[in-house]
């Protein structure tokens, strides 16, 4: 098939063969009441593994991690598929979902129907999606991934929005295509070269542009050991549009492993192949846009935390006093250190998993107990408990704050409140920002998340 013919049916084969993946994902708690909307033009963020909230920053990660340039945005395309996600939250509860619109029906345009020919499209039942969550799930599916990693897509589109009911999306990836401006004779692989955060569910693809169509030679991949991984493959059909090879894992990466990836293809008359790593999410429950994500990391990398188990961290989990003890203890040490056996002081610890790190926290002056001779293990710390664990841990047993003076600079911290010398002290040497607005919540339990922010501030940990 010449070139040219293959550009001129490229949009039909994007109408006719895009798959729609339906899955529900998010917190279904969340309610988003939003209205349809286009972002303006936003250049392409950083190679950091925390994720904007902004579908376009959210796009061109993705694009740059596969060695991309960004694309940008024009408001006539987001416009245009305005139309066909108002179109979306009026028909696809009876109609279904598909790319295109029923003359006639209401919510019917011409703009919007020849918007949905060219985007990927995306609807969730219940009103708590977000933007940011149907970039994900197009880069999830392999054949969206496709068009928004083709290095000919220059200019973009996206609309989103939501009724009580359902919420919808699309994004423009065959009307700002430039043939041929950036050409790639070898290709585009995902995830890229050492790419980190990759989701544990990751199917690998290698994708080209134009004939000749690519044929899968041999497939590897492998974790840092070098102990393989069971995959599935797939090559194209001849003259398929969707031009790529795949690699499936036959079950969920490990969280926090490096991987290699070696995939050898024909290609007409030469044979190329990729060998390259990336890293997946550290934990299975942290993905790469939380918000305290990085942090959460570098506690790991640290060896303060190894999660709370199955791959996991519990970001939302409460912490509690024993875990405290254990995250304080790390920190002021080292992560190799182990407790010694010693006298049991408290009357509530005897027989308790933690109960060693426990009396090291006390012996270390950093404790006393909740009072009574209890230690009180399993009480949440607020977050006024972890100001004074926290200094010092930092600075010592003997340490006191300076004097609290004429105010705390927290609305919610009077300054004769027990902890208030130590709340205006942490906030000074920012390892606290608060908990909103002049807020610093004292008496708020202290979460997973939250505890990973301050004890790398705190303990200045790489």
């Amino acid at each position: 098939m010449k070139k040219q013919i293959w550009k001129i049916v490229t949009a039909l084969f994007m109408v006719f063969t895009l798959s729609i993946q339906r899955n529900l994902v998010g917190n279904p708690q969340t309610v988003a009441a939003a209205n349809l909307y286009h972002l303006a033009q936003i250049g392409v963020k950083t190679n950091s593994i925390q994720l904007s909230q902004n579908w376009l920053e959210r796009f061109n990660y993705y694009r740059q991690a596969a060695g991309l340039p960004p694309v940008i945005e024009s408001s006539i395309y987001s416009a245009d598929l305005a139309k066909h996600v108002n179109y979306m939250l009026l028909n696809v509860p009876t109609e279904g979902l598909w790319h295109g619109e029923t003359l006639g029906h209401l919510g019917y345009t011409a703009e919007g129907a020849q918007a949905a020919a060219e985007s990927n499209l995306v609807w969730f039942f219940g009103a708590y999606a977000t933007p940011a969550m149907s970039i994900d799930m197009w880069m999830g599916s392999i054949h969206h991934r496709f068009g928004m990693l083709n290095p000919d897509l220059i200019t973009t589109g996206f609309a989103f929005g939501c009724d009580n009911q359902i919420c919808g999306g699309g994004l423009n990836v065959i009307r700002g295509l430039v043939w041929d401006s950036t050409p790639r004779p070898n290709g585009v692989f995902y995830p890229g070269l050492n790419q980190k955060g990759v989701n544990t569910d990751i199917i690998l693809t290698w994708q080209f542009l134009w004939e000749p169509t690519v044929v899968l030679k041999s497939a590897s991949l492998q974790d840092s050991s070098g102990h393989p991984v069971a995959i599935t493959t797939t090559s194209p059909q001849e003259g398929d549009y969707f031009n790529m090879v795949s690699v499936k894992p036959d079950t969920l990466l490990s969280p926090g492993m490096t991987y290699i990836a070696s995939i050898t293809v024909q290609r007409g008359e030469s044979q190329l192949n990729q060998t390259w790593s990336f890293t997946t999410i550290t934990f299975a429950d942290v993905p790469p846009d939380y918000w305290s994500g990085e942090w959460i990391q570098r506690l790991y990398a640290a060896g303060i935390t190894g999660g709370c188990g199955n791959g996991n961290y519990c970001p939302d989990n409460e912490v509690t006093r024993a875990q405290m003890a254990i995250f304080l203890e790390k920190g002021m040490h080292d992560s190799s250190f182990l407790p010694p056996a010693v006298p049991i002081s408290f009357g509530d610890t005897t027989g308790h998993w933690a109960q060693y790190w426990i009396e090291a926290l006390n012996n270390d002056g950093i404790t006393a107990g909740c009072g009574s001779g209890n230690y009180c293990p399993e009480n949440s710390t607020t977050r006024a408990e972890m100001a004074v664990f926290l200094l010092r841990a930092k600075y010592g047993a003997g340490y006191t704050p300076p004097a609290v003076g004429a105010s705390t600079g927290f609305s919610d911290v009077p300054t004769n409140y027990w902890a208030a010398a130590w709340i205006k002290q942490l906030a000074a040497e920012g390892i606290t920002g608060g908990c909103g607005t002049n807020l610093y919540c004292p008496e708020s339990p202290v979460t997973r998340a939250q505890m990973a922010v301050f004890l790398v501030r705190t303990f200045n940990l790489p």
